[in-house]
């Protein structure tokens, strides 16, 4: 869109500065340049410390460089889509331009790179650490792909300001909703794989052992009630020997079922132990409980 916009004062506002004057011009002519090919283009500071390095032609995304909002450290933003849906050029109650200039929470993607600020955006610590290098990555969907892809952390002595690290293991933290607070969110250790494993097969050995103790009650239960059926006693004369009793007999033979079907869920206990064991704790199972591909230490 060729020749320059012409700026109107406002006749129901304060006055404009000639600084503010040129801004709006500028800010009208990106607006015109939107309207015709369909995209808003924020105004982005470049007064003080802030540089753009590239911004696109047309739509609203550049490279920025300036300093942190707190500290006088660089700062690199690779912004795509400044300010996300809420993009606008004129501010909708003072008219007066729209202004960029720092990394905004609307931003539809970016990545911010910093030498030392506050605004790390960890939500899983204790505490808000300050004065910290930083690079934060914003999107609706984010994706790394390599061939190996390892997530380090610690390792350090020192921080990039220059401070001893207090943490020196460091620490990897898996955040779903950007909160640990609260039901679902609240933060967890990790569970690692050849532990839980093992500690799996000693609960397995441990059931074995304890069904093995009561198939050896359940057996001596059995052979006690055959001798009992089986029992006579020997009395002196005139009375002679006495018979088996027949209530005795009758109550342990009602029993039989009942202990057929012990020894039966006895036995079943140990074949399922077993089956699980195969499904579960062997790497030659598709059900194995470690991954093939993935570790944590």
């Amino acid at each position: 869109m060729g020749g320059s916009v012409k700026y109107k004062k406002s006749t129901d506002g304060p006055e404009y500065s000639v600084k503010k004057q040129i801004l709006a011009n500028e800010a009208m002519r990106d607006h015109a340049r939107a309207e015709d090919i369909g995209f808003i283009c924020p105004k982005i500071d470049t007064t003080g410390n802030n540089s753009v390095i590239g911004r696109h032609p047309d739509k609203a995304a550049a490279i920025i460089m300036n300093d942190d909002k707190k500290y006088p450290k660089s700062q690199i933003n690779l912004v795509a889509g400044i300010c996300g849906p809420a993009a606008s050029e004129i501010h909708p109650v003072t008219k007066e331009p729209v202004v960029y200039n720092q990394p905004n929470k609307l931003d539809a993607a970016s990545v911010v790179i910093s030498e030392g600020t506050d605004d790390t955006g960890l939500v899983s610590l204790k505490g808000k650490p300050n004065f910290r290098s930083a690079v934060k990555m914003k999107a609706d969907t984010v994706k790394v792909h390599g061939t190996v892809v390892e997530i380090s952390a610690g390792g350090q002595k020192y921080l990039a300001c220059g401070a001893k690290n207090m943490t020196p293991a460091g620490a990897v933290h898996i955040v779903a909703g950007n909160t640990t607070h609260g039901g679902s969110y609240s933060l967890q250790p990790m569970v690692k794989g050849d532990n839980l494993l093992k500690c799996v097969e000693e609960l397995t050995t441990f059931m074995n052992k304890q069904v093995e103790v009561q198939r050896a009650i359940i057996q001596e239960i059995i052979d006690l009630k055959l001798a009992l059926v089986s029992h006579f006693h020997i009395a002196p004369p005139p009375i002679g020997a006495t018979g088996v009793s027949v209530d005795l007999c009758a109550s342990i033979g009602f029993s039989a079922v009942d202990s057929a079907k012990a020894v039966a869920n006895n036995a079943g206990v140990t074949v399922n132990n077993e089956i699980f064991k195969m499904n579960w704790l062997k790497p030659s199972s598709p059900k194995y409980i470690l991954s093939r591909f993935n570790k944590v230490n």
